[in-house]
């Protein structure tokens, strides 16, 4: 399958990722089913994608600060599904792709994953998608370049994983307990000298916190959660 988005409009970007037939594990009918047949569109081995990374991150952070929409386009198990495919690195085109390319300008990387506070306090806050909101920043940080990748690569790179730290940070603000479970697995998996600090600051302004809940906060602290 060949797709060429080098020049595809916003709404055909948001059906190239949403409007799929959905495979069993997001349809609720995965029991009892062949796992040969689970696998998703974007597993296909002939999967042949030419995109604009410049083009993705601006549709991308589009949709974004507007989640809201997708749900009058899509149904659930299709967003459940297009949000895992946005997380992976090595989806061609993907969030997770596009934020680790050093040929974009970091300022746009960077309104990217401020834009994604929108996931979390429009749409995550009041649909259930899964797991797909729990994996996303931990997917997300998995693409993190360990190596030079150009002469800024390490500025870049804390940049991006600065402003990551922020978005977790006013995660935690959030109303629902589920997203900010999310955003201290996020935090887990982020090496950023103000983690300890934001925790426990955390910890402290929410003195109710159950036992469970404070114990995946202090494992979110050493870094140690799977």
């Amino acid at each position: 399958m060949y797709y060429d988005l080098r020049s595809i409009c916003y709404e055909g970007f948001l059906d190239f990722i949403f409007d799929r037939p959905v495979a069993p594990q997001f349809s609720g009918s995965s029991r009892n089913v062949d796992p040969r047949s689970t696998a998703c569109w974007y597993d296909a081995v002939d999967l042949d994608i030419d995109f604009d990374p410049a083009r993705n991150c601006e549709y991308l952070a589009l949709l974004f600060c507007d989640p809201r929409e997708l749900t009058k386009r899509y149904s659930r198990p299709q967003l459940e599904q297009g949000f895992w495919w946005m997380q992976a690195s090595f989806n061609d085109g993907s969030a997770a792709d596009v934020l680790w390319t050093a040929s974009l300008p970091v300022e746009r990387r960077v309104a990217m994953v401020g834009a994604m506070y929108f996931l979390y306090s429009e749409l995550f806050t009041t649909m259930s998608l899964g797991r797909a909101p729990h994996m996303w920043w931990e997917n997300l940080a998995r693409g993190i370049p360990g190596h030079a990748g150009g002469p800024n690569w390490w500025a870049d790179r804390q940049r991006i994983e600065n402003a990551i730290f922020q978005t977790l940070s006013k995660l935690l603000e959030l109303e629902s307990v589920s997203c900010r479970i999310d955003a201290l697995h996020g935090l887990n998996h982020l090496a950023h000298p103000g983690k300890e600090r934001l925790i426990r600051q955390y910890l402290d302004r929410h003195a109710g916190l159950d036992e469970d809940h404070r114990l995946y906060a202090e494992k979110a602290i050493a870094g140690v959660l799977s």
